[in-house]
Formats: C-alpha cells, sequence, structure tokens
C-alpha cells in the first residue's frame, strides 16, 4: 500500500517543492540567499552577490517504505535545483545536487485517522552538475539538513497530523484503536460496534 501510494504521488508530479528564503522561520539567522550559500561556496556570492536564491527539490523516483519490528522507514532520493533569482526575477541556474534520505516514520492514532510524524535519520548528497565551477558538496550538507528539518519535514508533519480518514463500512463505528509496525505488515486491533 504505501510503496503505491509513493508511486502514485510521484506519478502525479506531488513530490516536489520549492524553497525560497520567506519559508525559513522568521527568527532565523540563516538565510537562502548567495551572501549565505556564498560563505559555504565562495564561487556564489563573488558571481551573484547580495541575491536572493530558490530551491527546487523534486524526487526522481517513488519513496520506498521498510515495515520493520519496531518502526516504519522511508527512503527517497531526488534532485536539488539551486537558482539565484536576479534582480528581473528571472532564475540563474547555480547547481544541481542528487539527494538520497532515510527517514523515520511514527504511525498513530487520533480518532478514526492515521496519523504520522516523520523524523530524518540521514541524507547524504552528491554533485551532479554546477553552473559555477567545481566544490565539495559536503560543505552543504548542515545547510540541507537544516533545510530539511526545518522547513520540509514540519510541512509534511503538519499534514500527517491531521491524519488521513481510515476505510469505514457503513454502520459500523471503531474504538480503542490500536496500530503497531512489525516487520513486514502494520498491525490494526479495535475493538468494532455495529450502529
Amino acid at each position: 500500500f504505501f510503496n503505491t501510494a509513493g508511486y502514485v504521488f510521484n506519478s502525479v508530479g506531488d513530490l516536489s517543492i520549492n524553497i525560497t528564503d520567506d519559508m525559513l522561520p522568521t527568527n532565523s539567522r540563516i538565510h537562502l540567499d548567495t551572501a549565505t550559500i556564498g560563505t559555504l561556496i565562495p564561487q556564489v556570492k563573488k558571481m551573484y552577490p547580495i541575491m536572493k536564491m530558490k530551491l527546487h527539490l523534486v524526487s526522481d523516483s517513488a519513496p520506498s517504505v521498510a515495515l520493520l519490528s519496531d518502526k516504519i522507514i522511508l527512503t527517497t532520493s531526488g534532485d536539488i535545483y539551486a537558482f539565484a533569482i536576479l534582480p528581473n526575477s528571472t532564475l540563474a541556474p547555480l547547481f544541481n545536487i542528487k539527494l538520497n534520505a532515510q527517514i523515520t516514520t511514527t504511525i498513530g492514532i487520533k480518532g478514526d485517522k492515521i496519523t504520522g510524524q516523520l523524523t530524518l535519520d540521514r541524507v547524504q548528497l552528491s554533485l551532479k552538475k554546477s553552473h559555477i565551477g567545481s566544490f565539495q558538496v559536503n560543505c552543504l550538507q548542515t545547510a540541507i539538513d537544516f533545510l530539511v528539518s526545518i522547513v520540509i519535514l514540519p510541512r509534511i508533519n503538519a499534514a500527517l497530523d491531521d491524519g488521513y480518514p481510515l476505510p469505514l463500512i457503513d454502520h459500523f463505528k471503531l474504538s480503542n484503536l490500536i496500530v503497531q509496525p512489525h516487520k513486514n505488515f502494520l498491525l490494526f486491533a479495535t475493538d468494532l460496534s455495529y450502529t
């Protein structure tokens, strides 16, 4: 089910996001601009001084889900396209990075809805293409970890916290619902009453 859902979302293009500076917390001392990224990659600041930036993250394949005895692991990969936003609002490509991420998922129940919470385990980066010359991509590791943890996962977790309705049969009501991950399956247990 989960792998099929990931395939569907990826097929229709729903697994992409644009990140801009206004999406960062207002009290953040880190900004998504060429001055900040230029401290990590000097040629960015040199070629495009004091400009806002945009990151476009897109999944390149459907995420996979592994059900383990005590947790659920989500593995996903994609590309990060970095752009400088020029004064005339056009985008100047800076670089493209391959991203591989592993995320732990916890599942819960809220009423008759299944909820979730994602936690970042690890992100691996590799440089695919650069329009600004070569650089060591590992210098961006902390910045990408920050963006994933502070921007992307909170947005996804907010949606998961709202929950997704469980399929119910007319006139049946669930109570004392429990969900537990086990190796290769999820166990759902509930009291069922006919109304």
